[in-house]
């Protein structure tokens, strides 16, 4: 019985354990693998930022260039005009371009936080399929060790039932049992 037990809860566990592996490999196929794409758009929006921003950059670098301003020294006010309007003008795309970016960033920062919210579920339930798996080693070792002891003792009472109807039979005993008297048995 102890026998059948052990193969009932071992099924059992095991039965449980598959259950929890599909229902993680569906949660991540369904959740997991759609946000793929958004994480490569993602990569495509920050080169387009780094992109952006580089060439704001250098034309924010030409434009204050060519604006005098150490040493007293003189300008012509119209060219330190063209030159600020530049600087605004390039200010204006920069906006622009990262507002136009901006929607895209919050949107992938909403997918970001919600990949990191089934991430932490998925390590959860990594963690719960590892104190199953602990508990049924657990489980399984110590049905093992009382299926062993009780092999070992159904063993036992079986030579000495066999010992005991040699004696009824009139076989000798061959460890001198005879004189003990097994009646008890």
């Amino acid at each position: 019985m102890l026998l059948h037990f052990s193969q009932t809860a071992t099924s059992r566990v095991q039965r449980i354990l598959n259950s929890y592996w599909y229902l993680l490999l569906e949660h991540i196929q369904t959740t997991v693998f759609p946000k793929l794409t958004c994480l490569d758009e993602w990569a495509s929006i920050e080169r387009d930022h780094v992109n952006s921003l580089t060439w704001a950059i250098q034309d924010l670098q030409a434009s204050t260039i060519r604006i005098p301003i150490t040493g007293g020294a003189r300008g012509d006010i119209e060219t330190v005009k063209a030159a600020v309007c530049s600087a605004v003008d390039v200010m204006q795309a920069m906006g622009s371009s990262l507002y136009s970016i901006l929607s895209r960033v919050e949107g992938m920062n909403r997918l970001v936080s919600e990949l990191a919210s089934i991430a932490a579920q998925e390590r959860a339930m990594l963690d719960e399929c590892e104190s199953v798996l602990g508990s049924t080693a657990a489980l399984q070792l110590t049905v093992s060790s009382n299926v062993l002891e009780q092999v070992e003792e159904y063993s036992l009472r079986t030579h000495l039932l066999q010992m005991k109807q040699g004696w009824r039979n009139g076989e000798p005993s061959i460890l001198g049992y005879m004189e003990m008297g097994l009646d008890y048995i």
